[in-house]
């Protein structure tokens, strides 16, 4: 992904703040809107793929089922964990979403 240009300090204050204050969703929100009304530059031109990664990050990190993306990532990514062994394979739902939410909120720091 291409590095974001910020030349706002008081937007990338906003953005470092929620993502001080771990609140990722609304981080990911900021930036989609922001990229979308120009006041984030991206190198290159903004690709419409990068523009909806940061879209959809704020429902998949939020777990927020409204959208065939946050299901999908949400359930690979389960998959994935019980596959090489992250997560037992009888997990609980709630057990699934508190790994789910710690390894999203660990992208969300960059982590």
């Amino acid at each position: 992904m291409a590095d974001l240009q910020i030349t706002d300090s008081a937007l990338l204050a906003r953005i470092l703040n929620l993502g001080e204050n771990k609140q990722y969703p609304a981080m990911y929100q900021l930036i989609a809107d922001s990229i979308q009304s120009g006041a984030i530059v991206v190198p290159g031109g903004v690709n419409s793929k990068m523009y909806y990664w940061y879209d959809q990050a704020e429902n998949i990190n939020a777990d927020i089922n409204t959208s065939l993306s946050t299901q999908f990532i949400r359930e690979v990514a389960a998959g994935g964990l019980k596959y090489q062994g992250s997560l037992p394979t009888n997990a609980t739902p709630n057990q699934v979403k508190a790994v789910l939410d710690t390894v999203s909120d660990a992208i969300g720091k960059g982590n």
